[in-house]
């Protein structure tokens, strides 16, 4: 997940899209999502400084713009605003605790 998360400062719009509609993937699957969960939480304290900081970038600053892109992606047009809280929710809880 922090190899997606950072690979949406170095690509198109297209490939953003589709990355950032991979973490929401990621972190909201009832069985992918605890496991992706708890290796971030095991994680090394830099880099989970350094997710902390795209997550709350992509997912709480600029959370209109994610949601726009991801739902320009056909398997994204069904995600909301509340969808791209709760990944903030969650991934922030993961990496600071």
């Amino acid at each position: 997940m922090p190899v997606k998360l950072q690979s949406t400062f170095d690509r198109g719009a297209d490939k953003e899209a589709t990355d950032l509609l991979d973490i929401v993937r990621l972190t909201l699957d009832r069985e992918c999502g605890p496991t992706a969960r708890s290796q971030l939480a095991g994680a090394a304290d830099q880099l989970k400084k350094d997710v902390a900081q795209h997550v709350d970038f992509c997912f709480e600053s600029r959370r209109p713009r994610t949601l726009k892109l991801i739902q320009q992606v056909p398997e994204g047009r069904d995600t909301e605003l509340d969808d791209l809280a709760l990944v903030h929710e969650l991934l922030t809880r993961t990496v600071l605790n």
